[in-house]
């Protein structure tokens, strides 16, 4: 029986040695795997009616329940300077957010566009640092997941990372199990 340990720091630079590849395509391929696993765990807005009022003064933000403005007038513009605005949760928004690390990595996805605003295409990138000894990818996104102040929304942002690395991880270690296995046969 032959044991065989790898040294998952070195695993990339294995991997592409043994496609011969260069490192730098190991990266690229695995930054889309990251970012179809990410938008494949982002969720989707699932309302399009929200009960919520978005307040902004002096550069600070808070949501508002609309039991807390039942019979009043709202208005864009109140006498103290807050801006209060309905919030609409279109649907589908969260999961579009990832448009623009999609077309950076020259990814195509079908997103409804008709329905998007503009600038959705700025809330995701990814840019890609191309160096012989340490290429690198970095996708930054800005998700919009409906939970307006009730409680943290960094788990659901860690749950979408980590299923972005689990389907990096997993598709490069079944290629390069499939690799060692037809080299070993040969």
């Amino acid at each position: 029986m032959i044991k065989v340990g790898i040294n998952v720091n070195n695993l990339m630079e294995a991997y592409a040695r043994l496609k011969g590849i260069p490192l730098a395509s190991v990266v690229k391929h695995a930054s889309r795997d990251y970012v179809q696993g990410g938008f494949n765990a982002t969720p989707n807005a699932i309302i399009s009616r929200s009960e919520y009022y978005r307040a902004e003064k002096n550069g600070k933000t808070w949501y508002i329940h609309e039991s807390q403005v039942a019979g009043k007038t709202v208005r864009k513009m109140r006498k103290d300077g807050t801006s209060i605005k309905k919030v609409r949760v279109r649907k589908g928004w969260s999961k579009s957010t990832w448009i623009g690390a999609f077309r950076a990595l020259g990814m195509s996805a079908e997103f409804p566009s008709k329905r998007l605003e503009a600038d959705v295409e700025h809330k995701s990138t990814a840019v890609q640092h191309i160096n012989a000894d340490n290429p690198k990818t970095i996708v930054t996104t800005d998700f919009q997941i409906d939970h307006f102040g009730r409680e943290s929304t960094q788990p659901q942002h860690e749950r979408i990372a980590r299923e972005g690395f689990r389907l990096a991880s997993l598709r490069i270690a079944k290629d390069y199990t499939r690799l060692l296995s037809e080299a070993w046969n040969k």
